[in-house]
């Protein structure tokens, strides 16, 4: 099989090659940017298999942003990414959302500002002595209302309002309300944008663009901010588009009342639409057709793209834009999985193209999330569209509140950095492979976003809301039940849709169905493109309820001309699959207990050649294995492609009438590349045999343990000292505080103060003499510094984690009993003060809700959670080793030994036994085949590598956080004074013999 793609494959594996499919995460730029830090960084990323790096302005940047020195920075890391061959893409801004400039564009005011249009209500009591108008008011009314029904809509003049004339009604006002972001939609704002910052990056860079420089990020640009956006020339443009005069139809936008002879649901259909096309045409679009100019790819994505409620309320819709990107991108954040809307709609453009899609992922996601949370989350957008991975977040520096940043953070402060390269390497092969050929999509589903424009409304999400959950239904079952599917933008269809035989063409794609879901109206341009597929042959299926409007009016073609072509089914997945079925071929079904198995998605590409690509993800966490039948109406020889490893090998399968049938295991998030080439005939057998691992049926036997282990950490254990003292220039000492909270008061404050902050520690027993003790701070030198009464000095000695928090020996220093360390200084802002930590060879138990004590290092522990054992706050990797006698293979009738970790609460756990490393395992099944090392008597260690969570938090919220941001480190709001730890440790192994 030694063929170009089976090796291109295996190649891009290793590190070093193939940047295009490697990671390139936001590296934050939050603080003093030194040139050979910088290079030292971009060193660790090209070692862990990363194939870039976004340079990203953010929260805590201490060199002026844009400035000789910003460039010189800049510069620096071009020059090593050009070393290493890896990819230096430029970001837009400072800090997000893209467009201010860092102040220099949104500083201007006035017509560069963003303007929401607004509207406000006043009742009219008897204490009311006059209406005083706002200063950007376009419309007054005086309205007679009954509960909750407004009878009589009054257009008055604002200032001539006699109130006793208007007792008991409403005045009811719609106005602008400008903000400080800038207005997207002003052609006069974008273009100050772009002067300030891509054509300072073209002076300087232009000939790296294209190379080194591939392209440029644009970060959550909006339009609009959940109300209705607006600009300066939006009148004449909405009368120039639409035909007729807005102003007397504003009530319409936020009440459902027809005003002068214009339906309320038209009128919102045509605002929307405006803005959407004015921010597409005068900010996307502008950005787009400068980076084509100048050989740069414009990348990043938009603000809120996820349902249609939420693109309505910042940005009227998102697929419009991604025909304006070189290389359209999406956002992700949290623990969890995204809807796949988010995924299908830029996907859908990319394919329709010939473009790749970019995901931000795991921000948000917690200090812990890991390389199987990371797995799972970027595997479920791989199978729907995306292959480009930008991790979110590389923090350059973990100084003060930087360290809170919606963390992760990807970098050599994370324990288990060394072993990050096993899921690059796997993501790289991965969106190789899914680059490949192109997909196989038969189904174009129409998006409704025009139908939500009907009914939004910036405070009640309940229309859209409906509308989108009746969308989901839809889209979830045909993943579900494996029919892939494009999405189709009116927007699109207008400019690039056309009709070539009985299919329909959409750029590069052709699609045989048409899928009309839930809606309410469409372009009238849409519905021409419909007529014609029908007349040509096309096969058209629509979801109830059908439409009753074209372009937002009220129009019964639509739906007599979907009765009459389509076929009409209910929103339900049987009467969806039945009708889809018959018009579209399945070439695999993936079968749990006979039925099509929902939690697991997939995406077939045909590679060229007689060879189909099918990639199969299970988006399920399941605790436990589970068996699935996957039966393919395509003939030829299967082979199984390893991403983890580069193997390439055919896949036994069975036959059953004229499919061929595998039988698959499927742990928490497991997924395969599956390549079908028709040029071989298949390899007949059993699948499991192919593919070993101990089942209920193979187990001959079993050796469970639950041992004491000897236990060895790898770094140092630390106390973590959150809470202190404090008191300004000689007042009262506040006690027990967060030092967070004295943080951001400080900071509130911004006065000069005399400041002193002390942090009590129990010792109970002292650790070893001859052991390193340190205490760690951030910037010491700030900083007069006692421990105990004797005077510390503040010059450190290296750094842990980041060179941020610095080191002082405090060898000497402590005491058993009440240690007390008080920092001193004349305080001035922006100095952070923050928590400190005390590192040394001991054990640090709880004893109360927020009170720990350090003893003696513990040397033996049981299975089970560390934390509640010595290591509550522990940041590193710990062996444990135990020694056990076992059967030989040969003693029980079996022919291999697996050892299964059970309960692993780690981020990795690394095998050895009797002296011979087993296997590093990353995600489930925590399982090695240990055949060929097992003797009678066994020495095991298992060495286990964690996170920074336990050490930096957040501690104070009672559970644990899947979105994590600032405010669950700082915010007084929902604090817990206790503390909360994840687990991190091993239950116990398993011995399982099989035969």
């Amino acid at each position: 099989m030694a063929d170009e793609l089976v090796r291109a494959f295996r190649e891009v594996g290793e590190i070093g090659k193939g940047a295009w499919f490697r990671g390139a995460p936001f590296w934050s730029w939050n603080d003093k940017l030194e040139p050979e830090e910088l290079r030292r960084q971009i060193r660790e990323f090209h070692q862990q298999g990363l194939g870039g790096f976004f340079m990203h302005a953010r929260i805590g940047l201490d060199t002026p942003y844009m400035s000789e020195e910003w460039m010189q920075a800049v510069a620096t890391c071009v020059d090593e990414a050009k070393k290493l061959g890896m990819l230096a893409w430029l970001y837009d801004e400072d800090k997000w959302p893209s467009g201010f400039a860092g102040g220099l564009v949104s500083g201007r005011g006035g017509e560069y500002n963003r303007k929401l249009l607004r509207a406000r209500e006043i009742p009219v009591d008897w204490n009311m002595r006059e209406f005083i108008p706002h200063d950007c008011s376009l419309a007054v009314y005086v309205v007679t209302r009954k509960g909750r029904q407004w009878l009589e809509w009054k257009e008055v003049t604002g200032k001539a309002l006699n109130m006793s004339e208007h007792r008991g009604k409403v005045i009811v006002e719609f106005f602008v309300e400008r903000n400080g972001y800038i207005d997207v939609m002003n052609p006069k704002a974008v273009e100050a944008f772009i002067r300030v910052t891509h054509d300072a990056y073209r002076e300087r860079f232009a000939d790296e663009f294209g190379k080194t420089i591939p392209g440029i990020f644009t970060d959550e640009p909006s339009c609009n901010r959940q109300a209705y956006g607006w600009t300066e020339e939006f009148p004449r443009e909405f009368f120039n588009r639409r035909g007729y005069d807005l102003t007397p139809h504003l009530p319409s936008l936020f009440y459902e009342v027809n005003l002068n002879g214009r339906d309320w649901k038209k009128v919102r259909h045509d605002y929307l639409r405006t803005m959407t096309e004015l921010f597409v045409e005068n900010f996307t679009k502008r950005v787009y057709e400068w980076c084509e100019t100048n050989g740069l790819q414009l990348t990043g994505h938009l603000m809120a793209e996820d349902t249609l409620w939420s693109q309505i309320a910042w940005i009227g819709a998102a697929m419009p834009h991604y025909e304006f990107m070189q290389f359209p991108g999406i956002d992700q954040l949290g623990r969890n999985l995204l809807t796949p809307l988010t995924m299908k709609q830029c996907s859908s453009v990319a394919r329709q193209f010939g473009r790749r899609v970019l995901s931000e992922m795991f921000g948000t996601s917690g200090w812990n999330a890991s390389m199987e949370d990371q797995r799972w989350m970027a595997e479920w957008q791989f199978v729907l569209g995306v292959d480009y991975v930008c991790q979110h977040l590389c923090l350059y520096s973990l100084r003060g509140a930087r360290k809170r940043d919606f963390p992760p953070s990807f970098l050599d402060h994370q324990p288990y950095w060394r072993y990050w390269h096993l899921v690059n390497n796997l993501f790289a092969r991965t969106n190789f492979m899914l680059r490949q050929g192109r997909p196989v999509t038969d189904i174009l589903v129409l998006h409704p976003i025009s139908s939500a424009w009907c009914v939004y409304h910036p405070e009640d999400r309940s229309p859209c809301e409906n509308l989108n959950q009746q969308l989901l239904t839809l889209v979830r079952t045909l993943i579900g039940h494996h029919y892939d599917f494009d999405f189709g933008d009116e927007f699109i269809l207008k400019r690039h849709g056309k009709v070539e035989g009985s299919e329909l063409r959409v750029g590069l794609c052709s699609y045989k169905v048409v899928i009309v879901p839930p809606s309410i109206t469409w372009f009238d341009s849409t519905l021409e493109l419909l007529e014609q597929f029908a007349e040509n042959g096309g096969q058209i299926i629509a979801v109830e309820p059908l439409p009753e409007r074209i372009n937002g009016e009220p129009d019964e073609r639509i739906a007599r001309f979907l009765k009459r072509k389509a076929k009409v089914v209910r929103n339900e997945p049987e009467a969806l699959i039945r009708a889809v079925s018959k018009l579209v071929e399945r070439r695999i079904s993936i079968l749990r207990d006979g039925k099509e198995a929902t939690n697991i998605a997939c995406q077939e590409r045909d590679l060229g050649g007689g060879r189909r690509l099918f990639y199969i993800v299970n988006t399920e966490r399941n605790a436990e294995e589970f068996t699935a039948k996957v039966e393919f109406s395509v003939k030829g020889q299967v082979q199984l492609w390893n991403a983890e490893t580069g193997e390439v090998k055919p896949l036994p399968v069975q036959k059953e009438g004229d499919k061929l049938v595998a039988e698959l295991p499927f742990a928490s998030a497991q997924s395969y590349l599956l390549v079908v080439d028709e040029r071989k005939e298949p390899i007949l057998g059993d699948t499991s045999q192919d593919l070993p691992r101990p089942t209920q049926k193979n187990t001959v036997h079993a050796v469970s343990l639950r041992p004491k282990w000897r236990v060895e950490p790898h770094e140092l254990n630390a106390l973590t000292l959150d809470y202190c003292d404090y008191r300004i220039d000689g007042g009262e000492w506040v006690e027990k505080q967060p030092t967070t909270w004295l943080c951001n008061r400080l900071i509130r404050k911004a006065e000069p103060c005399h400041l002193e902050v002390r942090f009590k520690f129990v010792v109970e027993e002292l650790p070893p003499a001859d052991s390193p003790l340190w205490l760690v701070i951030e910037q010491p030198q700030a900083y007069r510094i006692r421990l105990n009464g004797k005077r510390v000095p503040s010059k450190p000695e290296g750094h842990w984690l980041n060179f941020a928090f610095q080191r002082i020996d405090i060898r000497g220093m402590l005491k058993e009993g009440t240690n007390e360390l008080v920092l001193e200084c004349d305080y001035k802002p922006p100095l952070e003060v923050e928590a400190v930590y005390i590192l040394g060879d001991f054990s640090v138990w709880q004893t109360g809700e927020t009170e720990f004590v350090i003893r003696s290092p513990v040397r033996e522990v049981e299975s089970g959670n560390l934390v509640t054992q010595g290591f509550p706050f522990f940041a590193g990797s710990i062996s444990l080793s135990t020694e056990v006698e076992l059967p030989s293979p040969s003693e029980v009738g079996a022919d291999k030994v697996w050892l299964v970790l059970d309960g692993c609460h780690a981020i990795v756990a690394e095998v050895n036994l009797n002296g011979k490393e087993c296997g590093v395992l990353v995600w489930s099944p925590h399982r090695l085949d240990v055949t060929k090392h097992v003797r009678k008597r066994n020495k095991l260690s298992v060495k286990l590598v964690g996170s920074l969570r336990n050490l930096l938090g957040p501690h104070h919220r009672g559970e644990e956080i899947l979105f994590t941001g600032p405010w669950h480190f700082e915010g007084e709001q929902g604090w817990v004074w206790g503390y909360h730890f994840v687990p991190f440790g091993l239950d116990g192994v398993c011995f399982v013999y099989t035969r």
